[in-house]
């Protein structure tokens, strides 16, 4: 997989969906960051392996860990990439008046 990434970009797709009990209403979204990767060498891919990080990541690597050394840039989200997409469902949360426009 890394190997496939390498050198390439690829997107993370991620959907979540919020109702608002008192209302009815059902907000969904999907968020989309792209991930662009550095040229991985062989040697780099194997130390990153080494590390087990990647065996319970898709994609086969963890932006919030050691997989960051893979990343050239992110285009988007970064913690879409990692999970969830904590600013845009912050941003629904404060549009439902359950969030504070501070927070």
């Amino acid at each position: 997989t890394l190997k496939t990434l390498s050198g390439r970009e690829h997107a993370v797709l991620t959907a979540f969906a919020i109702l608002e009990v008192e209302g009815g209403r059902l907000i969904r979204k999907t968020t989309e960051s792209k991930v662009f990767f550095k040229i991985l060498k062989e040697n780099t891919i194997e130390e990153y392996l080494s590390t087990e990080e990647s065996m319970d990541k898709a994609g086969a690597y963890g932006l919030q860990g050691e997989g960051r050394k893979l990343i050239k840039k992110i285009d988007g989200s970064e913690t879409n990439v990692i999970g969830l997409p904590l600013e845009e469902v912050a941003s629904v949360l404060r549009g439902l008046s359950i969030l504070s426009p501070t927070k």
